[in-house]
């Protein structure tokens, strides 16, 4: 599979980025996206309504990781942002949504067709789920390399 190297953008990596609290994030990353032009406005705010009704925290072997998400209609050109946090930021478990995860890694997905985006989600969770690759992203120096980490996996 490749689907995630074609929605990722060097524009919509952030490294080092000190937010400290969730909604903050969220509406950082959405505007980005919006900036760039792959969502409108609504984006914005429906990201945040709905990370607030369905959470999608998860809480790995040695890290946290979120991929937030809204509505299909929100959406002008598919990409996804991912943003790897100075300190983590709490968000509700996707599993338990009374329990928190400390966040270090947000992927946050804006795609416009439902098909992709549960294959996207699925690639995403193949990634996450080795303790290498996501260390390799929170430690990655460059945006380069945050590339490179996605793109040796998806090579495998």
């Amino acid at each position: 599979m490749n689907i995630l190297n074609d929605y990722m953008n060097k524009d919509l990596i952030f490294l080092d980025l000190k937010i400290n609290e969730q909604e903050n994030l969220l509406e950082y990353m959405a505007k980005e996206l919006n900036r760039a032009g792959n969502v409108n406005e609504e984006f914005i705010e429906k990201v945040i309504e709905r990370e607030q009704e369905f959470p999608t925290g998860l809480q790995l072997e040695n890290a946290g990781v979120a991929i937030p998400h809204s509505d299909i209609e929100y959406v002008n050109h598919p990409a996804v942002a991912i943003a790897v946090l100075k300190e983590p930021v709490d968000f509700c478990s996707m599993e338990n949504s009374e329990k928190t995860v400390s966040v270090n890694t947000v992927f946050m997905l804006a795609i416009n067709d439902g098909n992709k985006q549960l294959e996207l989600l699925q690639e995403i969770m193949r990634l996450i789920q080795s303790n290498t690759t996501i260390q390799n992203i929170i430690e990655a120096g460059t945006k380069e390399e945050i590339l490179n980490v996605i793109n040796y996996l998806n090579d495998l």
